[in-house]
């Protein structure tokens, strides 16, 4: 496995939580109950999955709650930016999500979908900041080498 270098780790995460942010904001009017209700589901099963360590069960929970923004804001370049630096970004994310109860993602999650759910952009826009910065800073932490 090579090494990640923390810097390009870090800009990778914040290419890809510009384009989050992008595509909330364009996203979360155009929301319909149905899109709430997946990203929710999805929620419950990222969360399991956190919590017993199945991190690629975890991943793909996480991506399919995400994607649903993605797919509603009908934005292909962020979404093709997206897949292009995710895969860099993967062993960071498998990390957090393998922290088990110590995860916050569940918790930042949630509070997404309530903004979703009540139509406010702004709310949504500033959690999914949260959830890209709280990935950025784990790529700073030299406590922790990168897996």
């Amino acid at each position: 496995m090579t090494p990640l270098v923390a810097a390009d780790v870090r800009d990778a995460a914040a290419v890809v939580g510009a384009m989050h942010e992008l595509v909330t904001r364009v996203a979360v009017p155009q929301l319909s109950p149905a899109d709430v209700e997946i990203m929710r589901a999805a929620n419950d099963r990222f969360a399991a999955a956190v919590s017993t360590g199945e991190v690629d069960l975890a991943l793909r929970a996480d991506d399919e709650l995400h994607d649903v923004l993605v797919r509603v804001s009908g934005n292909r370049a962020a979404a093709a930016t997206v897949a292009r630096y995710t895969p860099l970004i993967r062993r960071l994310e498998r990390r957090r999500f393998g922290e088990g109860g110590t995860c916050r993602s569940a918790g930042l999650h949630e509070r997404l979908i309530e903004a979703c759910a009540a139509a406010d952009v702004d709310a949504a826009v500033r959690v999914t900041a949260e959830i890209w910065r709280t990935l950025a800073d784990l790529a700073d932490d030299p406590g922790r080498p990168m897996p």
